[in-house]
């Protein structure tokens, strides 16, 4: 089953782009061109760089705390240029780095599933070990239903909005955070606002289409 996924994060420090006003990018844009005020932004061109910091993340395996079986990550044919691809059915996930390092923050991402898996991470926030993480859009929900599912360590916080998503569309999924509040839109519109973990800190990974137990 095939995930395509575009990635933009930036954080709200200074005001730079407020977390109630999502950005939308088209597909006429050039697709390595950072929008202002972006902390990192990764076009998925044929490689994992981040566009801002020019570091580059790296491939995992099937979940966040296992080796990858190759070093290069797959991609696919994207909403605007290339997307960095998943096949599922156990394969490679890929680690972008510290790029959410304090609760302030928005991240968005194009995303076009073929399938919706129960439990199956789109982006994965994990601040320690698998024990403090914050899931999206994909939680307990089935059917395409999309959420924020999330973890403090001592028990579930979840955003859970009705909004369904269809198979083999693209979306822009964009969720703004300040400390345990937080707000998912689709497109633009805001399908769901409520508390999440508040977790995040220097440590922080943020994984793609894996987490640390499912595949």
């Amino acid at each position: 089953d095939e995930n395509t996924v575009k990635v933009y994060v930036w954080h709200n420090m200074n005001d730079m782009i407020p977390a109630a006003e999502p950005t939308e990018v088209t597909s006429t844009e050039n697709p390595n061109k950072v929008p202002e005020g972006y902390t990192s932004y990764f076009a998925f061109e044929d490689n994992l760089t981040d566009n801002v910091t020019n570091i580059d993340g790296t491939t995992v395996g099937s979940k966040a705390n296992l080796a990858a079986s190759s070093s290069t990550a797959s991609y696919a044919e994207g909403y605007n240029g290339k997307a960095v691809s998943f096949t599922g059915n156990g394969s490679d996930g890929v680690n972008l780095g510290k790029v959410i390092t304090n609760s302030s923050y928005t991240v968005s991402f194009k995303m076009k599933a073929n399938e919706f898996t129960q439990h199956t991470a789109g982006i994965f926030i994990d601040a320690d070990g698998g024990t403090k993480w914050i899931s999206a859009p994909i939680g307990w929900q089935t059917g395409g239903k999309l959420m924020i599912w999330s973890n403090n360590g001592s028990g579930y916080i979840d955003n859970v909005s009705n909004y369904t998503a269809q198979t083999n569309k693209w979306y822009q999924i964009t969720i703004a955070t300040e400390g345990e509040n937080s707000t998912m839109y689709v497109d633009g519109v805001n399908v769901g606002s409520g508390k999440i973990a508040d977790v995040i800190n220097e440590n922080t990974d943020t994984y793609l289409a894996v987490n640390y137990w499912d595949t």
